[in-house]
């Protein structure tokens, strides 16, 4: 049996992680062919107790995993701070080398693959990047980092070193399977998008009976949202703006938004924004609530703009959205979702999301909501099984580690 280090940038609760790799990790150890040590960065926003914490460990030790949670540090002088977690996990990482001689380490995300290609380096391990993107990139066309910037340069030229050099790389994107071809990548390259847990999301009418009930939300047509703003998305006042120009357009729809973010914030914004409080929800709901909130919905949003890295990015989104059935709407050129919602009829692509090109698509909005649901939740869900389901990925990611245990 094999041992390999798993090195994730995220806590072990955090969706990013629970949602992605973990789904992978959980179906691998049904094999028995890993040891899995892993490693990953604990945040106050997703803290456990000490108690919950070593039942996780006894937990994980069944499946031959060994969890080393450390602490995230984020904050002011956040490069000191970042380097200060890289070289934490070094002297954990030589130690695990010495007693438990990996082969291999596996990272989440480009951030996380950056440190590991580093660590692959120098201890002479297989690396393997799942969720390879060019995060640096993200970062810049947003505005939050200039191309110039000492953290810009060092995460892209990690980027650009893990890509070329690493032994595996798992992305989103056929756009980024393409870029990386293009550029000479010496390993071997997986197309694996963000996968959804599709038989955790999907369409419940009781769920939808309840939760319309529950918000007295009755026959309208409902929109929902799902995320954070700001960051690498649309900030709150641009999409509390689409908002209220979609209700101009149609009085009946009722906005539902999910998000980690202060309630009372988004919530003084909507109104800010024209709309009413009647017309909208805004909660933080736990994970497993979701599917229920989703089944309740008629249409998802996507809240990325089209900037020129967004077509290498897989949000995890439009496969929730579409595995309980629902059509979404989304930016050109995000991911493969834009020629996905088209080529399959599940959603509608915005050049901007601005009121004039949300007027000129509303017909199609208006023919999703008016369309015989049963079949169109069933045409939805069977393109989000096929393009992001986690029953049909799970076959490529098995692929995957059939190749990291011949190596």
């Amino acid at each position: 049996m094999k041992t390999s280090i798993v090195y994730v940038y995220n806590s072990f609760k955090d969706p990013l992680f629970q949602a992605t790799l973990w789904l992978y990790l959980k179906e691998e150890v049904k094999n028995r062919r890993f040891n899995f040590l892993l490693i990953t960065y604990e945040q106050k926003e997703f803290e456990i107790s000490r108690e919950e914490k070593n039942q996780i460990k006894e937990e994980l030790k069944e499946f031959n995993i060994t969890w080393y949670p450390l602490k995230w540090h984020s904050g002011r002088f956040k490069l000191i701070k970042k380097l200060f977690d890289f070289i934490s996990s070094i002297f954990l990482i030589a130690k695990l080398y010495v007693r438990k001689k990996p082969s291999s380490i596996i990272s989440l995300g480009t951030v996380a693959g950056s440190f590991a290609y580093i660590v692959s380096r120098l201890f002479r391990l297989k690396n393997y990047i799942y969720q390879y993107e060019r995060h640096s990139e993200f970062l810049a066309d947003f505005g939050i980092w200039s191309r110039r910037s000492i953290s810009f340069q060092i995460l892209n030229y990690f980027e650009r070193l893990s890509g070329r050099n690493s032994e595996l790389l798992a992305t989103g994107t056929t756009h980024m399977i393409k870029r990386l071809e293009q550029e000479g990548v010496k390993g071997d390259l997986y197309l694996l998008p963000s996968c959804v847990n599709d038989f955790h999301f999907q369409f419940s009418a009781e769920s939808r009976d309840r939760i319309r009930d529950l918000l007295k939300i009755g026959s309208k047509r409902v929109v929902i949202y799902l995320g954070k703003f700001g960051g690498i998305y649309f900030s709150l006042d641009e999409v509390s703006d689409f908002f209220y120009q979609w209700k101009c357009l149609d009085k009946k729809t009722f906005f539902i938004v999910l998000t980690p973010e202060d309630s009372e914030a988004v919530e003084n914004q909507l109104k800010n924004s024209g709309l009413l409080p009647e017309s909208f929800f805004i909660g933080h709901v736990p994970h497993r609530e979701v599917p229920a909130y989703l089944s309740a919905a008629d249409m998802g949003i996507v809240a990325v703009p089209s900037f020129p890295s967004q077509k290498f990015r897989s949000p995890i989104k439009v496969g929730e959205y579409l595995c309980c059935g629902l059509p979404y709407v989304v930016g050109r050129e995000i991911s493969n979702d834009d020629d996905v919602a088209l080529k399959s009829d599940v959603g509608i692509v915005l050049n901007s999301y601005s009121m004039e090109e949300l007027e000129k698509n509303y017909s199609k909005v208006e023919s999703f909501f008016d369309e015989e649901r049963i079949s169109l939740r069933k045409r939805c869900r069977d393109v989000g099984l096929t393009y992001r389901g986690f029953s049909r990925l799970k076959k490529k990611g098995e692929e995957i580690f059939d190749k990291l245990a011949s190596l």
